[in-house]
């Protein structure tokens, strides 16, 4: 274990331990590449090239383009959107930029 520190409550259920999560009050700076379906809800300051679903939620914020299948939004995003299946704007959703 690389932070002995550090101890989960509970075991991780399935669907966490297979998706990737930047939380609330992380700001990441840079490319983020995902293989896994991907929530963020901080902030990213770079491109997201995800190969699985990437979900803007209420607080994500993304400041630089975004490549995914599908992306679904309630967030910001200043940047444009590739999205060759689906793109979804929900809610509060906005974006400052194309999509594809």
């Amino acid at each position: 274990m690389p932070f002995p520190w550090y101890k989960k409550s509970k075991p991780p259920d399935q669907e966490e331990e297979d998706t990737a999560y930047i939380g609330q009050g992380t700001v990441l700076s840079g490319k983020v590449v995902c293989t896994k379906p991907l929530v963020i809800d901080g902030t990213v300051h770079g491109n997201v090239d995800c190969s699985m679903e990437v979900v803007i939620g209420d607080t994500g914020v993304v400041i630089g383009e975004i490549r995914s299948p599908s992306v679904q939004v309630r967030g910001r995003i200043f940047g444009t959107i590739h999205a060759p299946k689906l793109a979804s704007l929900q809610g509060n959703a906005n974006i400052q930029g194309d999509i594809y």
